[in-house]
Parts: C-alpha cells; structure tokens; sequence
C-alpha cells in the first residue's frame, strides 16, 4: 500500500464510459485529486460508492474499507440495461474482484444503508470518501449525512467530499464547455442548479478543520466546475 499504489487514468471502457476523453479524464481526475488528499493507513469508508468507482483504489491503500449505497434501481425506474438485474453493490464487489482478486474482499465489507444512517461504531473509521453523493440527496437529509461521517471518523480522521458548482460562473462555463466539445450540452439534470457553498457552510459547522480546493485544474480555482472538501475531525 501507499503512494506508488495503482492510480485512475482515463482510460477508455473504465469506470467512466463516455465517448468523450475530456469528460472521462476530468471525471477520473476529480477520483486522483481525492485519492491524494486522502491518507494510506486504517480503514476508510466510500459512502455512496455506487458501482465501486472508487474501491479497487481504496482497497489497495486501506487495511479494512466499507462501502455504502441504497439505490439497486436508477431513479426508481426499473433496473437499467447495465446492470442485467443485479444491484450497484453486487456491480461494486465485482469490479474488486475483477481488478484486485477474490482476495481483496476480506478487506472490504459492502453495506446496504444511506448517509443519514449508517450501521457503524462511532469512531471506526479514519477516512470518509463521499465523491458526487451529496448533490443527489434530498436537502434535509444532506446536513444528517455529514453529521453521521463526523460520528463514524476517528479523532484526526478526515472526510473528503467533492461537489459540482452548478451555480454562478463555473456553471455558465460549464455549459460553454459541453456545448462545444460534448454531445450533450446541458448539465448533469439531476443535480442542476445544486449549490455546493450550502453544504461547504454545513461542512463547517460540524467538522473543526475545513480545507476546499478545486478539481479538475486547482490553479484555475473557482473557474472549475467541482469543489473538493477536506474536513478534519478534532
């Protein structure tokens, strides 16, 4: 484990599909730049871990890594073609087994349960991923979410969340941006409109240590269209 561990790039037919490299790359750059604020050691948790994006490079860094998600349907809709009847979960141990071998699993444990109630010990865990989740939550429960990665971290851990602009500059950039390099020119519909800044003040009213930076360029600051949080427990 540790730093030289296997890294995402944005290769086609990965866990990000689109046809269009720079999504892909700015989708798999965002998972790069969390991995990195990240630290290599004790357990981690990948709350709203969906068909496992992240966990063959949590598993590779962390001794014990759980994973949560709720949906085993797309917005309540029937089971997509994708996943052929099995549920995100099922698809997430998969793509460990796949990547890392049958072995990796007796380092993670898949747990079917939503932010806002997670089944574990206080304190049980020294990192919190929680990477394009929060945007898709109902308001209300949003605030609970943080609060229940706050209760299950231990002193000194830290929670690393990433949330899109959708709203101001970045968002009008955005638009320009898919208008002329991408198929689809609007934004992401389920979530247009969300503003991060909401949750970043949620963030710190419960965490002591808030650091935001920015994803996919950090030097271009506020003109990217996704904001990265790490919040430390003190």
């Amino acid at each position: 484990m540790g730093r030289n561990s296997w890294m995402p790039s944005p290769k086609r037919g990965d866990i990000y599909e689109d046809p269009n490299f720079l999504l892909r790359w700015s989708h798999w750059r965002r998972l790069v730049l969390a991995l990195r604020l990240g630290r290599d050691q004790g357990a981690a948790l990948d709350l709203g871990t969906g068909r496992g994006f992240l966990l063959p490079y949590l598993v590779t860094r962390y001794h014990l890594v759980f994973a949560t998600e709720i949906d085993q349907r797309q917005d309540g809709e029937e089971f997509q073609d994708w996943a052929r009847g099995k549920s995100f979960l099922w698809w997430a141990g998969e793509r460990v087994a796949k990547e890392l071998g049958d072995e990796a699993h007796s380092r993670l444990l898949l747990l079917y349960a939503d932010g806002a109630h997670l089944p574990m010990a206080s304190g049980s865990v020294d990192m919190v991923f929680c990477l394009d989740v929060l945007e898709h939550m109902p308001l209300e429960l949003r605030a609970l979410t943080i609060s229940e990665c706050h209760r299950v971290l231990r002193l000194g851990g830290s929670l690393i969340v990433s949330m899109p602009r959708e709203t101001g500059f970045s968002a009008w950039l955005r638009f320009l941006v898919r208008g002329l390099f991408m198929k689809n020119g609007s934004s992401n519909e389920a979530h247009a409109g969300y503003d991060s800044l909401q949750d970043l003040k949620a963030i710190r009213r419960v965490f002591g240590q808030v650091r935001p930076s920015y994803s996919p360029v950090p030097l271009l600051w506020r003109l990217n269209p996704t904001l990265l949080v790490k919040a430390t427990k003190k």
